[in-house]
């Protein structure tokens, strides 16, 4: 049985609330919305709102996570068309959220436009955190060539071929855990595991998986 759009979103909320996220669902009124990311932005530095293009740009074609005390996450409307992408997307966001919570607003941006190693550790474990949860509801098989280019594809700024080999090293050594039956050490990809295992192991097509 496929994942079903209220697993989905329980699943997405579970997994960005326990990351410390204050979790923001974007099928509310778009007013709301626009007054929830404002508020967001504002955690950060003074114009930092500057750098989401719209409000209607981010609702429906990006899903993101603004630093700041608590985290604000919104899974973006495209992501939430299908509830196998709106999982993987929570999953992807958790990581960060829980990175985000954890350093605090300006440590965070310190790290993430400060040091390359870091970003590419933190995007690393997000697209891991993603690739494991689509592997999970799909059946998908996890290469490191395919989840080294979504993690350079989704990084929060680009990386260099230095950043991609060190990311592509921890990509590597977390598919090794999996294939030995291991989650990776990851909190969100072991949290979706453990709820999926509890409330929808029906969704969980890979072999040997379920329990």
């Amino acid at each position: 049985m496929s994942l079903t759009a209220d697993q989905a979103a329980a699943l997405s909320a579970e997994l960005l609330t326990a990351a410390g996220a204050w979790y923001v669902d974007p099928d509310s009124d778009a007013l709301k919305v626009a007054a929830v990311l404002m508020r967001g932005a504002e955690f950060v530095v003074p114009g930092v709102g500057a750098t989401l293009a719209t409000v209607a740009d981010v609702v429906t074609s990006q899903s993101l996570v603004i630093p700041g005390p608590q985290p604000l996450a919104i899974v973006g409307a495209a992501d939430r068309v299908d509830p196998v992408r709106f999982a993987v997307a929570a999953a992807g966001l958790a990581v960060h959220a829980a990175q985000m919570a954890r350093a605090g607003a300006v440590q965070t941006v310190t790290d993430y436009v400060g040091s390359s190693e870091l970003r590419a550790v933190r995007t690393a474990h997000a697209g891991i955190a993603r690739a494991f949860v689509r592997y999970l509801l799909t059946g998908e098989a996890l290469t490191v060539d395919a989840v080294a280019a979504d993690v350079a594809a989704h990084a929060l700024l680009p990386l260099d071929a230095v950043d991609v080999t060190l990311a592509r090293g921890i990509v590597a050594s977390a598919l090794a855990s999996v294939a030995d039956g291991l989650a990776p050490p990851i909190r969100a990809a072991m949290g979706a595991l453990a709820w999926l295992r509890a409330n929808a192991a029906d969704a969980i097509v890979a072999d040997g998986w379920r329990s």
